[in-house]
This record gives C-alpha cells, sequence and structure tokens, in this order.
C-alpha cells in the first residue's frame, strides 16, 4: 500500500468523520494512528498470506444507500423463528426494512448513531475500550468514520427468546465504493441472547466492506453469535469481531465465508475471568480465484477457563484458505484447557491452504493441543458408499456436506442450525443462496 493510497483513502472521509466516534472521545486517536501508519501488507507478519493490493487498484468512493424491494427479504427469514431485525444498507440503517427499534426494561436494540444520544454513558464506557479500534488502518479507518452500525445492550438476567438478525446488505451500484459499520454488544450478568449476522452483496458492483465489532459478555452471561458471508465475485470484505468475557460467561461463535472475492476476518477474544467457556468454529467454501482468511486469537487471562476451535475449508479451483489461529495462555491462567484445529480439502492440484495454529503458554498446569491436516477427498469412502449404490457424484456430494456440515452442529438455536446447512448446502449445489453462485464443488 502505497502513501498516496492511504491520502487517497483518507481524502474521500475527510469531511465525514463519525459523530458516534467523536462523542465517544476516540476520534482523534484513531485518525492519529491511521496517519503514522500504514495498511497492512504481505510484510505484516499477521498479513503476510493476504495482499490486499487489489482492494484498491480501482479509486474509491464512499458507498451511499440505497433501496430493496421488501419482498427481497423474505430470502432472509428462518423459518419458524421470531426474529428481531436490523438491516443497513452500504453502511446506513434503514429503518424502512427494519423492525421497529427496541428500547425496554430487557434489551436495547438501536442504530448506534441514535445510542449515542439515549445511552452515551454506555458508548462511552464501552466503545473503543478494546485494541480493534486502532488495531491497524483498516480498524483505525471504521471508528474514525463510521456513520452507523448496531448497538445491543442486554439487561441483567434477561433471556431473550427472539433471534437479533442483523443484515448488512452492500452494492457498489456500478462505482467501486466502501462502506463500514460499527457495532457495540453487550449482554449484561446471567442475561442470554442469540444474533445472527448476514453479510451480503447484490450486484457486480464492486465494493469493500469494512466493519468492527465489539462485544462484552457480563459474568455468566450467554452468547450464540452466527455469522454467514455471501459476498459478490467482485467484493472485499473486512471484518474485525473482539470480545471480552467475564466469569461463567460463555460464548459460541460461528463464521460460515461462502462467497466473495477476498474474506479477512480477524476475531480475537478474551477469556478474563474465571470459568468462561468459548466455542469458535469456522468454515470457508471457496472456488475459482477465492481468497480466504481466518485470523484468530483467544486469550486465557485467567484459570479455569475452556475454548475450542475448529476451522474447516472446502477449497476448489485455483482459491486460497488461510487459518491463523492462536492460543495464548497467561501466567495466571492455570487449569486452562484449549483446544484447536484447522482441517482442510483440496479439491484440484491448484488449490492452496495455509494453516498455522499456535500454542503460547506461560501457565505449568494447562491442557492445550492443536492440529491440522491438509488433503484430499477420502476414496477410500467414496468407494465404499459407491459399493452401496449411490453414483460417484451422490457419494462424493455426501461426504463433502457431511464434512462441512459439522461446524454447524454445535449451534444451539435448531432453525438457525438447518437453515445454515440449507445455505451449505445449496453452496455445494450451486444453487441460489442470496445471490447466484453457479459453481458446484463436486463433478
Amino acid at each position: 500500500m502505497t502513501l498516496n493510497k492511504k491520502e487517497e483513502i483518507l481524502e474521500i472521509f475527510k469531511s465525514e468523520v463519525s459523530e458516534i466516534s467523536k462523542k465517544a472521545g476516540r476520534s482523534e486517536e484513531s485518525l492519529s494512528f491511521y496517519t503514522q501508519n500504514d495498511f497492512p501488507t504481505t510484510k505484516t507478519e499477521a498479513w503476510k498470506d493476504t495482499d490486499i493490493q487489489k482492494v484498491f487498484a480501482e479509486k474509491l468512493s464512499i458507498a451511499i444507500p440505497f433501496d430493496v424491494d421488501d419482498n427481497f427479504f423474505v430470502n432472509f427469514e428462518v423459518p419458524q423463528t421470531k426474529s428481531i431485525r436490523l438491516v443497513f444498507v452500504n453502511g446506513y440503517f434503514s429503518e424502512k426494512h427494519s423492525d421497529k427499534i427496541l428500547s425496554n426494561k430487557q434489551i436495547t436494540i438501536l442504530p448506534i448513531e441514535q445510542a449515542i444520544h439515549s445511552h452515551q454513558q454506555e458508548i462511552k464506557s464501552f466503545f473503543g475500550k478494546t485494541n480493534c479500534s486502532i488495531e491497524n488502518n483498516f480498524t483505525a479507518l471504521n471508528t474514525a468514520f463510521a456513520k452507523s452500525g448496531s448497538f445491543i445492550l442486554v439487561n441483567k438476567n434477561e433471556e431473550i427468546s427472539e433471534l437479533i438478525h442483523l443484515i448488512f446488505l452492500t452494492d457498489g451500484r456500478n462505482t467501486p465504493s466502501i462502506s463500514q459499520v460499527r457495532n457495540l454488544i453487550v449482554l449484561g450478568e446471567n442475561s442470554k441472547a442469540s444474533i445472527l449476522e448476514s453479510y451480503v452483496s447484490l450486484s457486480g458492483g464492486r465494493m469493500v466492506s469494512n466493519n468492527v465489532s465489539e462485544i462484552f459478555l457480563k459474568k455468566g452471561a450467554k452468547l450464540e453469535l452466527t455469522k454467514y458471508q455471501v459476498e459478490n465475485e467482485n467484493d472485499f470484505l473486512f471484518t474485525n469481531t473482539h470480545i471480552e468475557q467475564e466469569s461463567d460467561s460463555e460464548l459460541k461463535n460461528f463464521i460460515f465465508s461462502l462467497n466473495g472475492n477476498l474474506i479477512r476476518n480477524d476475531l480475537k477474544i478474551k477469556l478474563n475471568g474465571e470459568g468462561a467457556n468459548a466455542l469458535i468454529n469456522g468454515l470457508s467454501l471457496a472456488d475459482k480465484s477465492q481468497h480466504f482468511d481466518n485470523n484468530v486469537l483467544v486469550t486465557h487471562a485467567k484459570g479455569n477457563c475452556n475454548s475450542n476451535q475448529l476451522f474447516k475449508s472446502l477449497i476448489d479451483d485455483e482459491a486460497t484458505c488461510i487459518f491463523a489461529g492462536k492460543v495464548f495462555v497467561a501466567q495466571d491462567a492455570q487449569k486452562t484447557n484449549a483446544k484447536q484445529s484447522n482441517k482442510n480439502i483440496l479439491l484440484t492440484e491448484t488449490a492452496t491452504a495455509h494453516s498455522k495454529p499456535q500454542l503460547e503458554i506461560y501457565a505449568d498446569d494447562v491442557a492445550c493441543s492443536h492440529g491440522s491436516t491438509t488433503g484430499q477427498i477420502d476414496n477410500e469412502a467414496l468407494f465404499y458408499m459407491q459399493a452401496r449404490g449411490l453414483s460417484k457424484q451422490q457419494a462424493r456430494a455426501l461426504l463433502l456436506f457431511a464434512f462441512a456440515a459439522e461446524i454447524a452442529k454445535s449451534i444451539n438455536n435448531e432453525t438457525v442450525k438447518i437453515w445454515i446447512e440449507n445455505l451449505i448446502d445449496k453452496r455445494l449445489r450451486g444453487k441460489n443462496i442470496i445471490r447466484e453462485c453457479k459453481h458446484v464443488f463436486f463433478k
């Protein structure tokens, strides 16, 4: 990334400083960081396998909102599930397509640009509290200039039965554009919620999406967070999510990257109280020349905590998938139990997988393991299934689906799990999943 490109990006935003960031007292810090640093390059250790030069190959403009037919949102309905829906279009809150905003004794769900007025104290307390605000120039840019996003506050001892569904729609409208969303989610003590995030682009217009989320789980809180990403062949998606967990809290986090040009998911989870548990699963289905990168850091800051990571990839054609996962165990984090696994299937000789599981341990009473496997489809299993009457195509399809769907089996919300499994099946078969994906993973 040249200096001129960095300045070019700043130039398009310079008069658009975020009111959210200003009121939270983070705008000067983030702008200072941005001007003193550069976007990551392949010389940056955490980005060495992901070259972002093509992201800025064309001059970008700020994305503008657009309208969508109401009937379109039928595609996002999870059957037999009551949900609360917030829609963001090219980085702007769409009141027209969202459910009525809530603020009651149980829960507050607002666009964050409204919450800075009605919940100013909470915004100041939590916005920018994690390092993600100035982790790199993507997050600094988001902190300084993101105008919209979601603010979710679940009050102490409250269990939210409805699914909270955040939908992020983008469309370059034939003009290379950049959109940004900032989310802040806080679950109070002993509260419980389930959140589904949908990242979807609609047309062939080139779009760069730069989204940042900060999530805080108080003592005993339980959160199930499921993300699926169906981006356009020309689109670039960057998500950076920081989650802090207090004692006895439980997190289940799922990431399904199903289509896009380049997708980079940064996820950092800090277990900051004894008895906290985190399960982190991810699936990448990449074909053509797609490039999907999952970078995960789990920090065990306190003892008696558990974390379990499982990331899988199915990689076809000349696509590339990356998993870089690190478990850090602090000196005081005795009785830590941490597992990390990455499994990849290469469907062609030109498909590529990069895997880097890591453990950094400073405590002596721990049970930690990590592992990585990369190979081809199991020919013995394929033969076994064909010997029992299935065609080669049918057998291959079943094996690939079974491999991929394992990532979804731990989802507690049964209807969400079935819905995600259906999306995986459609993607593998080349059928429509919100937009048209014509590639078939089994021939």
